[in-house]
C-alpha cells in the first residue's frame, strides 16, 4: 500500500510540476507549450489542468476554437467541484458559447461559483442585470451582485458600482433640469 502511495505521489508532483510549467507558457503567451502540458494532464484527470486548458480552447489559443471541447473540459471540472468552471460555464450560457443562451444556466452557474468563492461570477452575473442580457434589465439586482464582488475586493465590481452611481445621478439631475423651469430658459 505505502509503494502505491509513494508512486501515485510522484505522478501527482509530476504533475504539479507541469501544470505550473503549462501555466506559465499560457501566461507568456507560448500556447502551444502550454496545451502540449495541460491535455495529458486534464486527460489523467487533474480537474485545474482541464479549466486552463478549456479556456485555451474557448479562445482558440494553441488549438482551434472549440466551444464544445471547451465545455465538455468545464463540465467535468465543474462536476468535480471548481469554482473556475461554474464561472466560465456561466459565461458561456450568457452568450451562447457553444450552447444555448439561458439565463436560468447561467445563474446557476454564476451562482454556484458564487457560493464556492469566484467573487468575479458576482460581477458577470451583475452585468448581466445592469445590461439587460438575457434577463430584464434589474439595475437593482446589479448593484446588489456588485456590492458581493466589491466586498471581497473584486475591483472591477468596485468600478461597475462607481459607474452604476454616476449614471444614477447623472439621470436624477437630467429629470431635476426638465422639472426646473428656469433650467429651460
Amino acid at each position: 500500500m505505502i509503494r502505491g502511495f509513494s508512486f501515485c505521489a510522484l505522478i501527482l508532483c509530476a504533475g504539479c510540476a507541469d501544470y505550473k510549467e503549462a501555466r506559465d507558457a499560457r501566461i507568456n503567451g507560448n500556447y502551444q507549450k502550454a496545451v502540449a502540458h495541460l491535455e495529458p494532464l486534464a486527460e489523467f484527470g487533474h480537474t485545474p489542468s482541464k479549466v486552463e486548458l478549456a479556456r485555451l480552447y474557448l479562445k482558440g489559443q494553441g488549438v482551434q476554437q472549440n466551444y464544445d471541447i471547451a465545455n465538455r473540459y468545464l463540465e467535468e471540472a465543474a462536476a468535480a467541484g471548481d469554482a473556475r468552471a461554474y464561472l466560465e460555464l456561466g459565461r458561456s450560457y450568457e452568450r451562447g458559447r457553444g450552447v444555448e443562451k439561458n439565463a436560468a444556466r447561467a445563474i446557476e452557474h454564476y451562482s454556484r461559483a458564487m457560493e464556492m468563492g469566484e467573487v468575479s461570477a458576482g460581477f458577470d452575473w451583475g452585468r448581466m442585470y445592469e445590461r439587460g442580457v438575457i434577463v430584464d434589465q434589474d439595475l437593482q439586482k446589479a448593484r446588489r451582485l456588485y456590492q458581493r464582488a466589491a466586498d471581497n475586493g473584486y475591483e472591477r465590481a468596485k468600478q461597475a458600482l462607481v459607474e452604476l452611481e454616476t449614471q444614477s445621478l447623472t439621470k436624477d439631475q437630467s429629470v431635476q433640469d426638465q422639472k426646473d423651469p428656469a433650467v429651460s430658459l
